[in-house]
C-alpha cells in the first residue's frame, strides 16, 4: 500500500479492491482522503465436487460497495489486477516446469526466467534469450 501512495499523484483517484477486509483500514491509513474507494465483493457458490481444496467455487454475483469518497459505479472492477495475477501465476508455473528437469545452476535458471513473462522482474534484463531446448540454440 505504501508503494501505491508513492506511485500516485496528490490528486484524487478511484481505487477498487476485492472484499478482503484489511484493505479498508490500510487504504484509509495510507491513502486517506486521496481516493474514491470501493470494494467489489464476490459472492461464491459451493465448490464443485473434487475442487474444494483449491477453488472457491463459481462466482454467482459481484456486488460493488462504496466504502468512502465518490467512486464511479461504472469503474468499480478488479479485472486488470486479476488478469495480471493470472499472467504471473502462469509464468511461475511455466518456470517451475522448465526448471524441474534441468540443472539448478544460476545461468540456466536466469535463461528460464528470461524466456517467460517474468522478464520484467529481473533488473537489467531487457532481452529474452530463450531457454535450453527451445530450438533456438545456445547464445
Amino acid at each position: 500500500m505504501e508503494k501505491v501512495r508513492y506511485a500516485t499523484s496528490e490528486k484524487r483517484f478511484q481505487f477498487t479492491t476485492d472484499g478482503f477486509q484489511p484493505y479498508v483500514d490500510a487504504t484509509s491509513t495510507i491513502l486517506g482522503t486521496r481516493v474514491h474507494f470501493a470494494q467489489l465483493i464476490k459472492v461464491c457458490g459451493a465448490p464443485r465436487e473434487g475442487e474444494q481444496r483449491y477453488s472457491a467455487g463459481e462466482v454467482l454475483e459481484a456486488v460493488p460497495v462504496r466504502v468512502y469518497g465518490k467512486p464511479d459505479p461504472k469503474r468499480i472492477c478488479t479485472s486488470h489486477i486479476e488478469r495480471q495475477n493470472l499472467s504471473i501465476r502462469m509464468g511461475m508455473r511455466r518456470m517451475t516446469r522448465l526448471t524441474n528437469a534441468l540443472t539448478k545452476s544460476g545461468r540456466i535458471c536466469k535463461r528460464c526466467i528470461r524466456s517467460g513473462s517474468l522478464l520484467q522482474l529481473l533488473p537489467g534484463s531487457q532481452d529474452a534469450r530463450g531457454y535450453p531446448g527451445d530450438g533456438i540454440g545456445n547464445r
